[in-house]
C-alpha cells in the first residue's frame, strides 16, 4: 500500500475526528482493479491510496453517499450497485475515539448509569455543580468528574459525533440550559429524563425562546430509556443504557 496514503491519513485525522476509511474488498466487471484500494474522507477532504483510480472511487462515494459514510459509527461491510450495474463490496471503518457518555447531573440515577456504563467501553464524564454529590467516592469509575456550573461547562464543551448525552439535572432545574446547547449538535444521542409535564415545559421554552424546530425536538430521546417497566433507580439506569446501546449498534442499519 502507498505509504503516502497513510501519511496523508495521519494529517487528516489531526485536522478532524470525523474521518472514515473505505476499502474495496470485492468488485466485478470493470471495477476489478479497485480491489484492496482505499480512500479516506472527511466532510471537506478526500484522499486516495491510488490517485489513478480516483474517478472510479469517486463513483463509489457518489453511489453510497458521502454524508452517509461519515454518519456511520460502527465498522461494517456494505454491498452497493453502481449506476452501470456493477456490484461493489466495501468495508467502511469510521475512525472515532471511544464513545463518550456525558452525564449532566450527579444524582442517584446518574450514579447507577455511570456504574453500569463502566462495564462497557464508554469514556464517562459527569458534570454537576455540587461537590458533595460529584466526587470520586460516589463516582470512582468515571473518567472525568467536573464540578462546575452547567452553563460555564457548556461554554467550552465541544460535542463530538460519538457522544451520548444524558440530561438528568436535579429537579429538572437546568434541563433547559443544557438541552438548548446540545440539541443542535452532532451528538449520537441526546436523552432527557422527566415527566410529560416537565418535558413539555422545556420544549415549549425552546420553541418560544430559541425558535427550536420540531425536527430538532424530535431528535431528543424523551421520555428517556427503553420501555421495560423500570421502577427502581437501577432499573431506570438499565433502561437508559439499553436505549443508548440500541442507538449505538443499530443506527447505521
Amino acid at each position: 500500500m502507498n505509504i503516502n496514503f497513510y501519511k496523508k491519513l495521519n494529517e487528516l485525522t489531526e485536522k478532524t475526528k470525523d474521518v472514515a476509511v473505505v476499502t474495496v474488498i470485492d468488485a466485478d466487471n470493470k471495477y476489478q482493479e479497485l480491489k484492496e484500494k482505499k480512500f479516506a474522507l472527511s466532510d471537506k477532504e478526500i484522499i486516495y491510496s491510488d490517485e489513478s483510480s480516483k474517478a472510479k472511487l469517486d463513483s463509489i462515494i457518489k453511489s453510497f453517499g458521502r454524508s452517509k459514510i461519515l454518519k456511520m459509527s460502527n465498522p461494517e461491510t456494505k454491498e452497493l450497485k453502481l449506476e452501470d450495474g456493477s456490484i461493489i463490496q466495501i468495508y467502511i471503518e469510521p475512525l472515532t475515539d471511544n464513545p463518550r457518555l456525558v452525564l449532566f447531573g450527579a444524582g442517584h440515577i446518574a450514579n447507577q448509569v455511570s456504574k453500569i456504563a463502566s462495564l462497557m467501553d464508554f469514556e464517562i464524564t459527569v458534570v454537576d455543580d455540587r461537590e458533595d454529590f460529584l466526587n470520586k467516592d460516589r463516582f470512582p469509575e468515571a473518567d472525568h468528574t467536573i464540578v462546575q456550573k452547567y452553563t460555564d461547562f457548556l461554554k467550552d464543551f465541544k460535542v463530538e459525533k460519538n457522544d451520548y448525552i444524558v440530561i438528568i439535572t436535579r429537579g429538572h432545574q437546568f434541563d433547559y440550559d443544557v438541552l438548548r446547547e446540545v440539541i443542535d449538535t452532532k451528538a449520537k444521542y441526546v436523552g432527557m429524563i422527566g415527566s410529560s409535564k416537565k418535558i413539555k415545559e422545556v420544549f415549549d421554552k425552546l420553541r418560544e425562546v430559541d425558535k427550536t424546530s420540531e425536527e430538532q425536538l424530535d431528535t431528543v430521546y424523551t421520555p428517556i430509556g427503553l420501555e421495560i417497566g423500570a421502577e427502581t433507580t437501577s432499573e431506570i439506569a438499565v433502561a437508559i443504557l439499553g436505549e443508548i446501546v440500541k442507538v449505538r449498534r443499530l443506527q447505521d442499519e
